[in-house]
């Protein structure tokens, strides 16, 4: 049976789990979560209530949002209105695109072992996410043109559009520092990743203005191990990432600058 103080208990460590979205497992008010049932039940019930699920680890305990019909999750015309991700998203494409990148990110943290330590020491340098974000357009839209738009119909994907505008953006602007509101390759990047960074889930290394590094957390890792394996939207978006890196496409380049 579930006491009125292990009610108590429950509210107080899900009100800190709503501001932070992660706490260590060594965190005061996670003590009485990992000693004491009724506080295990409690604060689960609380997340289905609000459409949330809590993930335990070994290192953190996460609160995250269902996919559909959280209150908590943020929607495209919210994002567009917040002063938080104010000129981020100009429009449907944006959103695409900064959804792709991210995706990509994800994808290079999937490929191995090996990869996974070298990313873990170096990072991913934003040209490099650049080369990977283009790799995969360029595939995508090869596919797509062969099947006359299938692919982009079968998959819900906005290919010819996102393409487009990708292709059409400067890789940066000369000599001036990056921003997310900068309409070039380097600025939609830095969004992307910030909207990780602001969740705590990345590092982003900016020592150098024109050139930022960003390496993941623990956190994140946490994320990916226990939330994404049950997006079927993402692991369809991850074989197509994948398929694309095994078959590269040359394309021309499209690192030029502008004042």
């Amino acid at each position: 049976m579930i006491s009125e103080r292990d009610y108590e208990t429950a509210n107080r460590l899900y009100g800190e789990l709503l501001k932070k979205g992660f706490l260590p497992m060594n965190h005061t008010l996670v003590q009485p979560y990992k000693e004491e049932e009724g506080v295990r039940v409690a604060i689960k019930k609380w997340a289905r209530m609000w459409r949330t699920v809590i993930h335990e680890h070994e290192e953190h305990l996460h609160l995250v949002a269902e996919p559909e019909g959280c209150i908590f999750a943020t929607s495209l015309s919210e994002m567009k209105n917040s002063r938080k991700y104010t000129k981020s998203f100009e429009d449907k494409v944006d959103f695409f695109l900064i959804s792709t990148i991210i995706c990509t990110f994800f994808s290079e943290l999937e490929s191995g072992y090996d990869v996974k330590l070298s990313i873990d020491y170096e990072g991913i340098s934003f040209p490099q996410l650049e080369e990977f974000v283009t790799n995969t357009l360029e595939n995508w839209k090869h596919i797509d043109d062969k099947q006359d738009g299938a692919f982009s119909a079968e998959f819900g994907l906005a290919v010819k559009e996102m393409c487009s505008k990708w292709n059409k953006t400067h890789f940066s602007r000369a000599n001036k520092k990056i921003t997310t509101n900068q309409k070039t390759k380097m600025g939609y990047i830095l969004t992307a990743m910030s909207l990780l960074e602001k969740e705590g889930l990345v590092y982003i290394s900016k020592q150098h203005k024109t050139s930022y590094i960003v390496f993941p957390k623990q956190q994140l890792y946490e994320r990916m191990q226990s939330v994404l394996p049950e997006l079927d939207r993402y692991q369809v978006l991850q074989a197509l990432i994948q398929e694309s890196k095994n078959k590269p496409v040359k394309v021309s380049d499209t690192k030029e600058e502008t004042a």
